[in-house]
This record gives structure tokens, sequence and C-alpha cells, in this order.
């Protein structure tokens, strides 16, 4: 995986993202969870919508309002050294499929259609 000064934005432009510090996003993330990564769905990011290098894996849980929470797995072995196996989530979705998914929500929740919606919840504030 790149490290973040070599992402660009679907325009070739170098992208900088805001990392939400690790209490922000494990916490509600593990509540949505129940406690444990394998009540998450696993997003897989192997062919980029815009253009861009593939971002690897997610996991995916949704809170009470029904927003989703999204954590990357290779943060979140990081951060809890337990290993993530997508075969071992509830479920997998490719990023076609969540952004299909969430279309409608992203439309009125994230600032622009034009740009990954993933790339945009993990930087939301």
């Amino acid at each position: 995986m790149k490290n973040n000064k070599d992402r660009r934005n679907f325009c070739g432009v170098p992208e900088v993202r805001k990392i939400k510090p690790i209490s922000d996003t494990l916490y509600p993330f593990l509540k949505a969870a129940r406690g444990n990564w394998r009540n998450a769905v696993y997003i897989s990011c192997e062919t980029c919508l815009y253009h861009a290098a593939p971002c690897g894996g997610f996991l995916l849980t949704v809170n009470a309002e029904g927003m989703p929470i999204l954590v990357e797995a290779e943060k979140f072995s990081a951060w809890t050294g337990d290993t993530v196996r997508w075969e071992e989530c509830i479920g997998i979705l490719s990023c076609q499929a969540f952004v299909s998914l969430y279309y409608e929500w992203g439309l009125w929740n994230l600032k622009s259609d034009n740009e990954c919606s993933i790339v945009q919840l993990l930087s939301k504030p």
C-alpha cells in the first residue's frame, strides 16, 4: 500500500487526507460491531472507480442512525494486533457495491459524488 503522499485523486492531483484519531474511529466501530470485527462487512477495493490505486480492504459497520462506519482493515490490525481475514467477516462487498448501496445517503452526507465515498468517509469529522 502506498503512503498518503503518493495517493492521487481522480484528476491526478496529490490527495491529502485528514486522519481521525484512533479513539474517534475505533470506539464507534467496535460499539457498532458489538466488540468483534468479525461482525463487520469486509469491503474489497480492488478496482478503483476513480482511477486511483486500489486502497485495500475496509471493515464496515453501521451506527444506530444508519451512518456507515469504516475502518481500514490494515489500520485496524495495526491498532489492535488482530489479523483481519476477509473470509471471517459476516459479509463481503466490492467497493462498487458499497457505493451503490449508500448512493442516496452519500448525496446528502458527502461533499462530492465525484470523489471516492470511502475516502470521504474516512476523512469525515
